[in-house]
């Protein structure tokens, strides 16, 4: 009996396999557009506007195939490890350079051509602040040629409110990260790259640190990789480990909340931003515990994600559409509000935006002038997801490991094992 029901299962199985092709060839590879990005980044209502934004200028049509990857090096290897034919994909700045300089992008349309009516296709590729792209700040793809700026904001300690001493965040700054009083309720990144920078500002720039460095700049410390400071940081990192609850990707945000396992958490800006609005409160409403997000005095790393086309895309024309689409300023006020972060996009609606939920009686007022221009020097908003002049003047962007990538991971696995 056992026997047949296999035989049985194995045609129905076969069968399956050989219709495979039928059922998942029937939509041509020019109608779909195939997307790559971070988990929980995006609204995704917004894929079937698209759809309708595409067919609407192009007379074509179009479905997305969204997949997600909960890193950059994740997504590099499957992008240029393995050839998935993404069209578009969305890296960290320091991804994008390696991505750039390998040659495993291709060049933004600098023309969007013209609609199915002959007129030229709106270009919302011009309303993201200059602060990203014009190489004073971010340096990896200057004058966006390959990359168009999503998101962007900063690292920092997400922390209850009730259960850390905001003292010790005043008087330790990222040293709190290796406080033995808040042994095992302690979560880092299970990342590389973000675990490393802020573990080499805690070496190199908090005073209490034996390796302290007060000549190094801080570009320098984010970016720390020769022999001598890797063993540095390394050493710093293996100390660490005993005093962490875990290593982790994404849920560190919710344990934080949870206000049990873990009192604070090497976050993103916009994450923080996500568990202080909306992971505090229990399935009845009512509010559990109370988060904040500190950024130590050392300095902190700043970070730009951007769109890009991969070498390897098959469907070019909507992956510029898409990109394009994504800047249009209500596209990425939806986007800002589901996911927490903050859009690249500084057009007057974006301001609109801010002077609607954000008010003078309830939020201090933040020097922006970076970022929307000289007149905006006194906003009020909320300074997690807009930081201040004076916080991104004390910021450093990661670069491209180049050649000592291998033995960057090779320094993580030996932490890890450690």
């Amino acid at each position: 009996m056992k026997k047949r029901i296999l035989i049985l299962f194995l045609i129905v199985a076969f069968a399956g396999l050989s219709l495979l092709p039928l059922l998942t060839g029937c939509t041509p590879r020019e109608e779909i557009l195939k997307v790559y990005n971070w988990d929980e980044y995006i609204d995704e209502s917004i894929f079937e506007e698209f759809e309708e934004y595409y067919t609407a200028l192009t007379g074509k049509k179009i479905k997305i195939q969204y997949d997600t990857f909960v890193d950059n090096e994740t997504m590099y290897q499957k992008v240029v490890g393995k050839h998935v034919d993404y069209d578009v994909v969305c890296p960290s700045d320091y991804m994008i350079e390696k991505m750039k300089t390998n040659g495993y992008l291709v060049e933004l349309n600098k023309d969007l051509g013209n609609d199915v009516n002959g007129q030229p296709i709106e270009d919302y590729r011009t309303g993201a602040a200059s602060f990203l792209s014009d190489g004073t700040t971010f340096k990896y793809d200057i004058g966006n040629v390959y990359s168009y700026p999503y998101m962007w904001g900063t690292m920092g300690i997400l922390y209850n409110t009730e259960k850390v001493d905001y003292s010790d965040l005043e008087s330790k700054g990222w040293g709190i990260l290796w406080d033995k009083k808040y042994s095992g309720k302690i979560d880092m990144k299970d990342s590389v790259r973000d675990s490393y920078a802020i573990a080499s500002l805690y070496t190199f720039k908090n005073p209490a640190s034996k390796y302290y460095d007060a000549e190094m700049t801080l570009d320098r410390a984010v970016n720390a990789t020769e022999a001598a400071d890797r063993e540095k940081v390394k050493e710093m990192l293996i100390a660490q480990k005993p005093l962490l609850y875990s290593y982790e990707s994404d849920q560190g945000k919710q344990t934080v909340a949870d206000g049990i396992y873990t009192y604070m958490t090497l976050q993103w800006s916009g994450d923080a931003v996500y568990a202080r609005d909306e992971l505090v409160f229990d399935k009845n409403g009512e509010r559990m515990t109370t988060l904040d997000y500190y950024i130590p005095a050392e300095g902190t790393n700043l970070w730009c994600d951007g769109w890009c086309i991969p070498k390897y895309a098959v469907n070019t024309e909507a992956a510029n559409l898409f990109i394009n689409f994504m800047c249009r300023p209500d596209i990425s006020i939806r986007n800002m509000e589901y996911i927490g972060y903050t859009s690249a996009i500084a057009t007057p609606e974006i301001l609109e935006w801010i002077e609607e939920n954000y008010s003078a009686e309830d939020y201090d007022t933040v020097d922006l002038s970076y970022f929307f221009g000289p007149d905006y020097t006194a906003v009020p908003v909320d300074i997690v997801q807009y930081p201040s002049a004076a916080i991104i003047a004390n910021s450093a962007v990661m670069r491209d490991y180049g050649d000592n990538q291998e033995l960057m991971l090779d320094l993580w696995t030996s932490v890890k094992n450690s």
